[in-house]
C-alpha cells in the first residue's frame, strides 16, 4: 500500500528537485539534448543579476501582504460566521464559492471587472463618486496591491473555514462562564478563542506562506508580471527564464535559491512560531 506513495513522491517532488539542482550546473536552452557543465556560473549570474533582486522584494512584498490578510481575514469571518445568525449556513456554503473557481475564470472574471473603460468597478466608482477610470492592474502603484486583494479574496476561503472548523470545537461553556465573570468580546477572544485555535492559525500561516509564495498562475493571466516588473515575483521570473528566454540553466539556479530559502523558513516557522504545547 505504501509502495504507489512513495513512487509518486518520487516521480514528482525527489527526482524533479535533484534533477534541477543537476541543471543548475548546466548550461541548457531546453533541460535536455546538449548541455554543458558551467558549475557555479549560473548561481554567481542569478546572485549578481539586480533584477532578481527587484524580484525578490517584490516576492517579499506579495508574500507579506498575502500572509497578512489571509490569517488576519480569515479569523474575523470565521469569528462571525461563529455566531448563532441568521442564514448563518447558507453564508458558511457560499464562502467557498472563490476557493471552487478556477484560476483561469478568476482572472478573466476579474481582469474584465478592473478594465478602466466598461469594468463594473470604475462604473461603480464613477457612479457613486464621479472618479475617473483607475488602471488597477496597469498601475505602477496599484497593481501589486490590486493581485494581493484578488488572491487573498481566492485563498482565503480556506483558512475560513480550518478556523471556523476549530472555533466550533471550542465549548460554548467557556464562553458563557466568561460572560458570567464580565468579560469583553476582546477578552473572550484573547483568553478562549485565539489561544485554542492558535495551532490551526500557525498551520494556515505556514501552508499559506509557502502556497502564497509559489503563485505563478494567478499573476501570470492578471498581469504576466507587469507593469513593468512591479508584479514580478521570484517564480514569475523562473517562468519567463526557462519558458521565455530559455534559459534552463538560470531558472533552474533560482529555484534551487529559493527551494533552499523555503525551507529555512519552514524551519524558522516550526522553531519561532509554532505554538508551544500546554
Amino acid at each position: 500500500m505504501l509502495a504507489p506513495s512513495l513512487v509518486w513522491i518520487f516521480g514528482v517532488v525527489i527526482f524533479p528537485f535533484f534533477y534541477a539542482i543537476r541543471m543548475s550546473f548546466m548550461k541548457s536552452a531546453y533541460g535536455f539534448g546538449t548541455m554543458v557543465w558551467v558549475g557555479l556560473s549560473n548561481y554567481l549570474r542569478v546572485l549578481g543579476d539586480g533584477t532578481f533582486w527587484s524580484s525578490a522584494l517584490v516576492s517579499l512584498g506579495w508574500l507579506s501582504g498575502n500572509t497578512v490578510l489571509q490569517m488576519i481575514l480569515p479569523m474575523l469571518v470565521a469569528l462571525f460566521l461563529n455566531k448563532e445568525l441568521r442564514g448563518k449556513d447558507f453564508a458558511r456554503s457560499l464562502i467557498l464559492t472563490p476557493w471552487i473557481i478556477p484560476t483561469i475564470v478568476c482572472a478573466i472574471m476579474w481582469r474584465w471587472m478592473l478594465e478602466p473603460s466598461v469594468g463594473v468597478v470604475n462604473n461603480l466608482m464613477e457612479l457613486l463618486w464621479g472618479s475617473r477610470p483607475v488602471p488597477f492592474l496597469g498601475s505602477l502603484k496599484l497593481a501589486l496591491p490590486t493581485i494581493i486583494g484578488i488572491n487573498t479574496w481566492k485563498f482565503s476561503p480556506l483558512g475560513i473555514v480550518l478556523m471556523l472548523a476549530a472555533l466550533q470545537t471550542i465549548p460554548k461553556e467557556y464562553y458563557e462562564a466568561a460572560r458570567v465573570d464580565g468579560a469583553s468580546g476582546w477578552q473572550e477572544f484573547k483568553n478562549i478563542s485565539f489561544p485554542l485555535v492558535g495551532k490551526v492559525v500557525w498551520f494556515v500561516g505556514l501552508l499559506g506562506t509557502i502556497w502564497v509564495f509559489n503563485v505563478v498562475d494567478l499573476i501570470w493571466l492578471l498581469t504576466e508580471g507587469g507593469p513593468g516588473s512591479v508584479t514580478q515575483t521570484v517564480p514569475i521570473m523562473i517562468y519567463r527564464t526557462a519558458f521565455k528566454l530559455f534559459n534552463m540553466g538560470s531558472a533552474s539556479a533560482m529555484a534551487v535559491v529559493v527551494s533552499i530559502f523555503l525551507i529555512l523558513l519552514g524551519i524558522l516557522f516550526f522553531k519561532v512560531f509554532r505554538p508551544k504545547d500546554e
